[in-house]
């Protein structure tokens, strides 16, 4: 009897285990799908000649749809304009980007082509879209006043 009341316990326990797998398996959203949904938060075309000197900061969090995750969704960013060009952008929140080379890169594909429409960096689309619309963010409100 002590036997059958052990297996019949784990036997419960194996089934709650069993549900939050499953539910946690349902709830998992796809690289596809999570492709889409960072597809439909855009990215303006920043005509960066608009923009009168300084230096402006913005930060974006990406908001993630149930069962998506990523390590960094919220970024930080400093953005230099002179003489109607982005000279210098400097990530100042996570930390960790700021001596990445994959970053760095980013951000000097972004000052080469004086535009935010290049590509994110290869295994972190969400803090790449994040990254962009930080800079993005930071210098929307002098294109605005400009007008």
């Amino acid at each position: 009897m002590r036997y059958r009341n052990k297996a019949r316990g784990l036997g419960l326990v194996g089934a709650a285990i069993a549900m939050i797998g499953l539910s946690s398996l349902i709830s998992c959203m796809t690289a596809s799908d999570l492709s889409v949904y960072l597809a439909s938060i855009p990215v303006s075309n920043i005509d960066f000649s608009r923009i009168p000197d300084g230096s402006y900061s913005g930060s974006y969090t990406v908001k993630l749809p149930a069962g998506a995750s990523a390590a960094h969704p919220s970024v930080s960013v400093t953005a230099r304009i002179v003489s109607g060009k982005a000279q210098a952008i400097e990530i100042v929140d996570p930390a960790s980007f700021m001596d990445s080379s994959d970053w760095q890169s980013l951000i000097s594909r972004v000052l080469d082509a004086q535009s935010l429409q290049v590509d994110a960096v290869s295994g972190a689309s969400v803090s790449s879209k994040a990254f962009f619309k930080a800079v993005e963010t930071a210098i929307a409100p002098p294109i605005q006043a400009k007008r």
